[in-house]
């Protein structure tokens, strides 16, 4: 290969390992706005004392999460709480442009070991946000 070649490539390399090194960093950034965003809604949710989220996003693969709450015991019932968070999350979830990305999600009740997720719910134990967004839409706040 003769070296005016050589030399353009090697700048056509650097410049996309710059832009992929961009990228990633920008999606690493809305992955952690989206994350904090969720919390938030999470915490306002009747029940919730405590939530807990992440969300990752593989630029051209994948984008998925996780979504964990607390509640007190005897306040409500595990499954008033797992709804009430739901209700509270879809507003934020219509908003992403990757419904099918699939939520780890479970609820803890304080001071036991015991997780429930939202099988509770009739629904996956992995919920998309799509999962989510429709069940809020079809059982609204009593």
């Amino acid at each position: 290969m003769e070296l005016v070649s050589m030399k353009r490539l090697v700048s056509l390399l650097m410049a996309l390992a710059l832009l992929c090194g961009l990228s990633s960093c920008s999606a690493d950034e809305r992955a952690e706005r989206l994350s904090a965003g969720w919390t938030e809604a999470l915490l306002t949710a009747p029940g919730v004392i405590d939530a807990r989220s992440s969300y990752h996003i593989t630029l051209g693969m994948s984008q998925g999460g996780m979504v964990q709450i607390t509640m007190q015991p005897g306040d409500r019932t595990p499954e008033e709480v797992m709804a009430n968070s739901m209700r509270a999350l879809a507003p934020l979830l219509i908003k992403n442009g990757r419904r099918s990305a699939g939520l780890n999600y479970s609820l803890v009740v304080e001071g036991s070991e015991t997780l429930v997720y939202p099988e509770i719910l009739g629904i996956d134990s992995r919920p998309s946000l799509q999962t989510i967004i429709n069940y809020a839409a079809e059982n609204p706040a009593p």
